[in-house]
């Protein structure tokens, strides 16, 4: 039965020395913690510290790993080489064009 006196409804206290933290208590105030505001709490993010970053952000030409899988702007197959239409050099590598596009690019050296 429910009753209004706080010491019969009162959850059960752990007593925890100085200096130690129950492991459950740390876990729950990880998940609470996002130092830079992208949403992703400080337990998932890759980077805390970086509001690019985290997991399920999409990926972008940029050089970093915005989604969180140990790779970067693998959507856009940077540098990979490609053919180029330009006879005096026909191969070149892909770079970024901008956050959402890559192309094939290469230095025009001119034929000699």
């Amino acid at each position: 039965a429910v009753t209004d006196s706080p010491k019969e409804n009162a959850k059960p206290r752990t007593a925890v020395k100085l200096g130690e933290f129950p492991q459950q208590l740390l876990q729950d105030d990880l998940k609470k913690i996002d130092q830079d505001g992208d949403g992703a709490p400080i337990d998932i993010d890759c980077d805390d510290q970086d509001p690019r970053r985290a997991p399920g952000f999409p990926e972008l030409c940029d050089g970093i790993d915005n989604d969180c899988d140990g790779l970067e702007d693998e959507d856009f197959d940077v540098d990979s080489w490609c053919e180029t239409n330009d006879p005096c050099q026909p191969w070149g590598r892909i770079r970024c064009d901008s956050l959402l596009s890559s192309s094939c690019q290469w230095d025009d050296v001119g034929c000699m």
